[in-house]
């Protein structure tokens, strides 16, 4: 039986560090990049549509803060 990827969703305003986290996920066999994103308006956006299993996020971010899109992701965002 294969087991399916967990998708990885990425939230960092900082180039550099979001790189790490990619290249992080990108070398590790049970993990897939879904999304990665500079702003909270660009996930935001993502995740009125798609899901992911997991997410990394900043919390402090040039347009919000990380918690909106934590919020989005557990309840959704029909709730929110």
């Amino acid at each position: 039986m294969t087991i399916a990827p967990w998708r990885v969703v990425l939230l960092e305003d900082d180039d550099q560090t979001r790189g790490f986290f990619e290249a992080c996920v990108a070398q590790h066999p049970s993990l897939r990049l879904a999304g990665s994103f500079a702003t909270l308006g660009a996930a935001l956006a993502w995740f009125s549509r798609e899901s992911a299993d997991v997410l990394l996020t900043d919390l402090s971010l040039p347009d919000g803060h990380g918690l909106a899109l934590i919020g989005m992701a557990v309840i959704g965002p029909a709730l929110l």
